[in-house]
């Protein structure tokens, strides 16, 4: 029960990112790629105030001026909106930047590994900066969805869904058994074989949710049932 509960955090990051590249390299004649941008980028920013106030301790303004070492923990603590909310301006960024599918593609995934392989580094090496640096890079302030791991996930997915938005295919099921399918069981089998080894990089045994293979292992859970999803939608019948 608690694994399968801790794939829904991860599918609904995952598949905001793969959201985000469909509306964002997706050419439409009805909006202009940069107005359609702002557009986003505004309710991004509006989801990362709203995650400041849902976790503001105090009664009203007042209480700014006598806040206790535990209340600021509680305000600065990074949760899903935060998170989502900075990861997908990132990437709104990077989509609005790099126009060609191919380089998004890369840098996409490539953001996706760095988050994902130095979260060791980052929950380990980071406590020491500022409280609200800190608890966008490690859990040790109160923060449920610190950046890392918690950027790879939309990164990983805007990446798969620029991959998805470009290839061959009648339906979405026909595209994601190309795209998703292959990379689930990539993922899956980094993950088998880096905890039949019992190899994790950095040392990161003791990080729980922190390790490198637990990622791989719960997204390509992830990749593998939205492909299953997928399958079943094309089998539909026909209006």
């Amino acid at each position: 029960w608690t694994f399968l509960r801790g794939l829904t955090p991860t599918t609904f990051t995952f598949v905001s990112g793969f959201a985000l590249s469909l509306v964002s390299l997706h050419i439409s004649a009805r909006e202009s790629a940069e107005s359609s941008a702002y557009r986003r980028l505004r309710r991004f920013a509006f989801f990362l105030v709203l995650g400041y106030l849902a976790h503001y301790p105090w009664k009203n303004f007042a209480g700014l001026r006598a806040y206790t070492t535990t209340d600021l923990q509680m305000f600065t603590a990074v949760d899903v909106l935060q998170c989502i909310a900075v990861t997908l301006i990132v990437l709104q960024l990077l989509a609005l930047r790099v126009r060609r599918i191919g380089p998004f593609i890369a840098i996409a995934g490539g953001l996706a590994a760095f988050f994902c392989w130095l979260t060791p580094v980052a929950w380990t090496q980071t406590t020491g900066l500022p409280l609200m640096l800190s608890a966008y890079f490690n859990p040790s302030t109160g923060s449920i969805f610190p950046l890392f791991p918690w950027f790879a996930y939309p990164a990983l997915g805007a990446a798969a869904g620029a991959w998805y938005l470009v290839t061959d295919g009648t339906s979405p099921g026909q595209r994601a058994r190309k795209t998703l399918l292959p990379l689930g069981v990539v993922l899956l089998a980094g993950a088998w074989m880096m905890r039949s080894m019992h190899w994790e990089p950095f040392g990161a045994v003791a990080l729980g949710s922190g390790r490198p293979s637990q990622f791989l292992l719960q997204v390509g859970l992830d990749c593998v049932l939205l492909t299953i999803l997928a399958t079943l939608v094309d089998l539909r019948p026909a209006r």
